[in-house]
């Protein structure tokens, strides 16, 4: 009530009740380091594209969210720190629990993705003129403990921010020595630090011999292997561990080129690297679908849940607002639709615990669509075509909602609508639409309407002429989009 949880139902005057069966009810998950989505980047400096990275966070169950910078010039941080004053006033704005500063107090071997020349010494008057152009909120600031200067920044913020040591070459006792002065967070464990080895313990060794210390955790499934997932929990304890997404602008987005900071990433399949093809930038996964993978690996939903909820809020001092659901603290409506979607995937395939039970997954996948997720749209168009499980076909209403989805850039319906014109079989042909379908799903990205679009021009059907060299084209386009079958 009044966008907080409360004690019992006659506190609430909206007295509907949402049928949950088959479902969990979790608090909304905190993302304390994540760059960007939706193909926006936080470091940008746009006030448009963040409220588009907020509201893809929203939707996919993130209500507390820190945009993530990067490592660049003063002046560029000032302006894409201010963004976060500039829509304090705005709806997106609810989900901002604070910024994250990841750079520039880095370690210049250590940089990973960052940029080298934009690498500053640690300087707290730089630090807080970035805080004061956000309104203040900077909950996080990683530096490298080995760089001139690193203790006495620590001393002197670490009463205003959470200190967190990354992107280091800092030994275990240079590692302690800033723990023990106040940097009790670690950002992306394992990741742009020495390895844990058992003569050098580095960073990841202090980590543990501080029991006030939270470590960062990127589960994508590129990041980290499985069984470092698993044995981290164990060594650590599950309640110091922080899911992360580490995201950056590709997620949510089809394979392609993006930037991260801007530096051009090639992102295929959930991977993103720098065009050296070898390191890592970022993650184009949100934290949902990192929990579900800490599951896949074996931590214990609890724990999985904790390290995406309740942990990360304790990290940045906003536990008394978020990370449980329990009385006076914050409660965002949610309606979340990709939860909805990925539960109807598991009752239609029998996963994730859950009996298949079509009737029921038909209903979540209605709901989803009816409260704007279009990729619910589009799947039950399969649906409805496919005679899937024993459902009655219905190909008229199959067709209303991949035209429906289609409408709203689900690329997938894109490129069907183009095929049902191209084959005339369940609507009547037409060769332009079909053409048009093709040629917008496949400037947005999509593999398989560039495909087509080299298939046309092999053959020379409709307005397209008989072009070898054209149709050569489009193939490797689908290609590099990812769609492999083209190879063919």
């Amino acid at each position: 009530e009044g966008k907080r949880f409360v004690s019992t139902k006659e506190e609430v005057t909206d007295q509907e009740v949402i049928d949950a069966k088959g479902m969990m009810v979790l608090p909304g998950l905190v993302d304390v380091h994540s760059h960007g989505a939706a193909g926006h980047d936080f470091s940008d400096g746009d006030v448009e594209g963040l409220k588009e990275i907020l509201r893809y966070e929203k939707a996919h169950g993130i209500t507390s969210y820190c945009p993530t910078s990067m490592t660049l010039p003063k002046d560029d941080l000032l302006k894409i720190f201010g963004t976060i004053e500039a829509i304090k006033d705005e709806p997106e704005a609810e989900v901002i629990a604070g910024v994250n500063m990841e750079g520039p107090f880095i370690d210049p071997i250590k940089k990973g993705a960052q940029a080298e020349e934009n690498i500053v010494a640690p300087n707290a008057e730089f630090f807080r003129a970035c805080n004061a152009v956000s309104g203040g909120k900077i909950r996080l600031v990683t530096l490298a403990p080995n760089m001139p200067g690193s203790l006495e920044f620590i001393k002197e913020v670490s009463d205003e921010v959470m200190v967190s040591i990354g992107h280091t070459t800092a030994d275990y006792d240079t590692a302690l020595a800033a723990m023990k002065a106040g940097a009790h967070h670690v950002t992306h464990l394992y990741n742009a630090m020495p390895p844990f080895a058992h003569r050098n313990p580095g960073v990841i060794g202090a980590a543990f011999d501080d029991p006030e210390c939270r470590m960062e955790l990127i589960c994508d499934g590129y990041h980290i292997h499985g069984a470092v997932v698993r044995a981290t929990f164990s060594m650590m304890g599950s309640e110091r561990m922080v899911l992360i997404s580490d995201s950056m602008m590709a997620t949510g987005m089809p394979n392609g080129t993006y930037s991260l900071g801007g530096q051009a990433v090639w992102m295929k399949d959930g991977k993103a690297t720098l065009t050296d093809g070898e390191t890592i930038a970022g993650s184009a996964t949100n934290l949902y679908d990192c929990m579900r993978k800490a599951v896949s690996f074996d931590i214990p939903l609890a724990d999985a849940i904790f390290a995406a909820t309740r942990n990360p809020a304790q990290s940045i001092g906003i536990y008394d607002e978020v990370g449980s659901i329990a009385p006076g603290k914050k409660a965002i409506e949610l309606g979340n639709t990709n939860a909805m979607f990925r539960i109807s995937y598991y009752l239609h395939n029998g996963k994730g615990g859950l009996q298949v039970d079509i009737p029921r997954e038909i209903e979540l996948l209605t709901e989803a669509s009816k409260r704007g997720n279009h990729q619910a749209t589009y799947r039950l168009g399969l649906l409805f075509e496919d005679n899937e499980s024993g459902m009655a076909q219905n190909l008229e209403l199959s067709v209303k909602y991949f035209q429906l989805a289609a409408d709203n850039g689900i690329l997938a319906a894109i490129n069907k609508m183009g095929e049902l014109y191209l084959f005339g079989e369940v609507i009547p042909a037409n060769l332009t639409k079909a053409i048009s379908c093709f040629t917008a799903a496949s400037e947005q990205g999509y593999g398989k309407a560039s495909y087509w679009l080299g298939r046309l021009h092999t053959d020379g059907i409709g307005q397209l002429e008989k072009d070898t060299q054209k149709a050569m084209n489009y193939y490797r386009k689908a290609i590099e989009q990812g769609y492999e079958e083209a190879r063919e």
